[in-house]
């Protein structure tokens, strides 16, 4: 299906190099002045380039009117792009409107610099891969061990009367159609406009695909295939960096995002704590720091000093168990054939390092979530909660008639709240336990 979709979009669709995409404001109106300029151009040189007379009026009245039509052209550009920043301000939209104005007005880093003292791109890449893939190792296999082992004896236990979660195809064409369009492909060259645009049949192709992955419990070898991308943590341009100054950001097949959200619709009753505020609709940083801002307030007006604590879980996405995850599953209850697919899923996890245009070996990932995946912010939310929990547990830090406010986590950022020094080295280790 993937080589009828390329070969069908390389047929009826003209392609166009990266360089056209640069002068984003050009239009068909451009290019018809650009061709009328240099028609009275060649003219002139075929009259032996006179310097007056109608043909000499004519080359210089084209070049004129082409000159002054690119002025315009970006003129209006800028009108666009100041009422598109207008409209995002006003709607109190801060993700778009500085993702607006970062496109229009951010150049892009560069990336011409030593990389853990190496020049060329394809050892960059590698060198990349080693890094991402020892990040994404467990930290204690013990620990995996154990959990893996755990995992299983409560498989063989584990209710298989549960009806298989099908999907319909009425909510993988709605998944479809809500899917922004001009999103970068997978390894595989295939984007969302593939699907949105393609024959109606392929809709009813896909969904048996994903019913099939739900029946058998297993999905395709190239749904575990990612292509990362460095991104760096840093602002401007240095000449030497490190692999520890960046972050990576997975982009995966368009067709496994797809069924990320067909599984979504089976585990969107979980919850996570109220005390977790990341990855949570109409609830952000700034709602958290609202409410660590009310709680120091309640308990300095009793006359209580607050001790804060302030925690950053490091490459917690990273580090996530696999097994864990799935032990975390089954004590939610979840349906197993749902199950079964992420084990089968988390086997099949790998990535290529894409680091300018040139693309590293495949490298396994034992552990962690993919930072840009879709049932990623979930996992990691559920995984992590266990903290909250544990620090709700050791009723120590600030209650207030036996409801906790001792703890407050925004992703992999943990604040504690103790009214005394004692209670913030315990549940410190705590955490660490």
């Amino acid at each position: 299906m993937i080589s009828r979709l390329l070969y069908c979009s390389n047929f009826s669709i003209i392609s166009k190099s990266n360089n056209s995409f640069k002068k984003y404001w050009w239009d068909s109106n451009l290019d018809s002045a650009k061709t009328e300029c240099i028609t009275k151009f060649k003219l002139w040189q075929e009259a032996g380039k006179p310097s007056d007379g109608p043909i000499f009026l004519e080359k210089n009245l084209a070049r004129k009117d082409y000159k002054k039509k690119i002025f315009q052209c970006k003129e209006n550009s800028k009108n666009v792009v100041s009422d598109k920043l207008q409209h995002h301000l006003g709607n109190a939209n801060p993700n778009k409107f500085w993702r607006c104005w970062k496109g229009a007005f951010n150049s892009a880093n560069n990336f011409n610099c030593d990389v853990n003292g190496l020049r060329n791109n394809y050892e960059i890449a590698n060198c990349f891969a080693d890094s991402f893939k020892e990040s994404c190792t467990p930290n204690n296999i013990l620990k995996q061990v154990e959990l893996k082992n755990v995992y299983y004896k409560n498989k063989a236990g584990y209710s298989k009367n549960d009806d298989i979660p099908f999907v319909n195809v009425e909510n993988v064409s709605k998944i479809i159609d809500n899917v922004g369009l001009n999103k970068a492909p997978g390894f595989d060259g295939i984007m969302i406009e593939h699907l949105k645009f393609a024959h109606p049949s392929v809709i009813l192709i896909v969904t048996k695909l994903f019913n099939l992955c739900l029946t058998l419990g297993v999905v395709p070898e190239k749904f575990g295939v990612g292509v990362t991308t460095p991104i760096p943590k840093f602002k401007g341009i240095r000449a030497k960096v490190t692999t520890d100054d960046f972050r990576g950001i997975t982009i995966s097949p368009v067709i496994s995002k797809i069924f990320e959200h067909c599984l979504l619709l089976h585990l969107k009753d979980l919850k996570t704590s109220d005390r977790q505020f990341g990855f949570k609709k109409k609830v952000g940083c700034l709602n958290s720091i609202h409410t660590i801002r009310k709680v120091i307030n309640y308990f300095n007006n009793k006359k209580s000093t607050i001790n804060v604590g302030m925690i950053d879980i490091r490459k917690a996405f990273d580090k996530v168990s696999h097994f864990g995850i799935l032990c975390m599953l089954q004590k939610l209850k979840v349906n197993i054939n749902l199950i079964n697919v992420l084990e089968n899923w988390f086997s099949k996890k790998f990535a290529i390092i894409k680091w300018c245009g040139v693309l590293s070996c495949k490298i396994p990932l034992e552990a962690g979530v993919r930072q840009g995946s879709i049932l990623s912010p979930l996992l990691f939310s559920l995984y992590v909660d266990c903290v909250l929990d544990k620090l709700e547990n050791s009723g120590l830090g600030c209650f207030n008639n036996s409801r906790c406010y001792n703890s407050y986590m925004y992703a992999d950022d943990l604040i504690i709240i103790t009214t005394s020094l004692t209670h913030s080295f315990t549940t410190s280790f705590i955490i660490m336990c």
